[in-house]
């Protein structure tokens, strides 16, 4: 078994008091001398001690006032995301709801925009956009304007979709 020294105690008190070696008592540095667990233990204690002192000076704490204002900021950004989030998942369910509801009005409401696009292309003065060379003028517009129509709805809802998922 490993017998420690009585007089360790009073080593490690003049260690911690920051009295070792200079201020201490005499008889205390001479039996230290004498002793090898308690020349080992002051070598020991006196560089933990150290190190401790110097970890200790190279901590830098911020000002109370920044500390609070740095928790009040996180707070506040909590309680933003957490108030916002409904309201995003309402824009995104709302822009998928209007998606929809605008491809099965077209679905539903085929024939009537058909002659509607008859109608607007019949006017006088209109020569398709200026396309001729695309189609043929005997070819319906119709389908390239449904096309084009749902190509901008299906890029309009991604557009939101991952503007509300960028701000979660």
């Amino acid at each position: 078994m490993f017998k420690s020294c009585p007089q360790e105690n009073e080593v490690a008190i003049s260690v911690r008091e920051g009295r070792w070696p200079i201020a201490c008592d005499p008889a205390l540095r001479a039996h230290v001398e004498q002793c090898r667990q308690c020349s080992d233990f002051a070598v020991m204690a006196l560089a933990l001690c150290n190190a401790r002192a110097a970890a200790a000076g190279d901590a830098v704490l911020a000002s109370p006032g920044q500390l609070w204002w740095k928790a009040q900021l996180r707070r506040r950004n909590r309680d933003l995301q957490r108030v916002s989030a409904p309201v995003s998942l309402a824009g995104v369910i709302a822009m998928t709801v209007s998606v929809l509801a605008a491809l099965g009005l077209v679905l539903w409401q085929h024939a009537q925009m058909a002659a509607w696009v008859s109608e607007v292309t019949a006017a006088r003065g209109w020569d398709g956009f200026g396309l001729d060379w695309v189609l043929p003028s005997t070819a319906s517009w119709m389908p390239i304007l449904l096309i084009v129509g749902m190509g901008t709805l299906v890029l309009f809802g991604m557009l939101v979709l991952y503007l509300a998922m960028q701000h979660e």
